[in-house]
């Protein structure tokens, strides 16, 4: 995990009821500097933590499948 903030005050209707959530910047091994954002399912916020080493888990939502990450 490159970086990352969490947010606790939703302004955003259709997000209302899933807060406090994370969002990451995930640098992606293999590459020349890429970066994704996204999120990290299954944890507290206050377990995360800049260098964090993140798989990536598959979620489904709306039929579509979104690259989300896990703690490795």
């Amino acid at each position: 995990m490159y970086t990352y903030t969490v947010v606790y005050n939703v302004v955003e209707p259709g997000l209302r009821g899933i807060d406090p959530y994370n969002i990451v910047v995930v640098s992606l091994d293999g590459t020349d500097g890429l970066h994704m954002i996204s999120n990290v399912l299954d944890i507290e916020e206050d377990a995360l933590t800049i260098g964090m080493p993140l798989a990536v888990a598959w979620d489904t939502q709306g039929g579509f499948d979104l690259p989300r990450f896990r703690r490795a």
